[in-house]
């Protein structure tokens, strides 16, 4: 059901939601940014956010950063999700959010993980007329996942689309490899 979804009220529910796992790992999260409320479904974003926040947790070495930044633009809200792991192998790229796939770069203190969450992010992004896509951070380590959402959404009850009043909808079919390259992060 779409209603009004306080970005920032969800992701720091999320981090407390984890607090106990985030402690076990010495791991700080900080987060930046506000946006207005976004018409949404509130459970498929809190899916959507909590999964990239458990991969960054499991790719974070201990004592790490993790960065959730929030940026309104006029259309959209992006919302940025970094670690200060291992990062993605280049031959990984093209495969991040295809079911069931497991990056080279696995940590080998975690437990293994069973390929969904990127996925499920995608779909969830793409839900609601978004997208999902791994962001170049040049000179830094980790991997930063920017999470892409139109503010003028519709969701279909039942449905798997989503329709948007925007001219132009993010390109995100499997069969396209060129919609899943990466792209500079914008940082507030």
């Amino acid at each position: 059901m779409s209603s009004g979804v306080d970005l920032p009220a969800l992701l720091d529910a999320l981090v407390r939601r984890n607090e106990l796992a985030l402690r076990a790992k010495r791991l700080r999260v900080e987060r930046s940014g506000q946006t207005p409320l976004l018409k949404a479904d509130a459970g498929k974003l809190d899916t959507l956010f909590e999964n990239l926040l458990i991969n960054a947790m499991r790719f974070s070495p201990e004592g790490g950063v993790i960065r959730l930044d929030l940026r309104a633009g006029p259309d959209a809200v992006d919302v940025t999700v970094c670690d200060q792991g291992p990062g993605v192998a280049e031959h990984d790229r093209a495969h991040l959010f295809t079911p069931f796939f497991q990056g080279s770069r696995q940590p080998p203190s975690a437990a293994p993980g069973n390929g969904l969450g990127l996925a499920i992010a995608q779909e969830y992004a793409q839900l609601h007329g978004g997208v999902v896509r791994l962001c170049d951070t040049p000179g830094q380590a980790g991997a930063c996942f920017c999470v892409h959402l139109p503010f003028d959404i519709s969701l279909q009850p039942g449905s798997t689309t989503a329709s948007t009043s925007m001219t132009h909808q993010p390109s995100v079919q499997d069969d396209d490899p060129g919609w899943q390259q990466t792209q500079p992060c914008q940082h507030p």
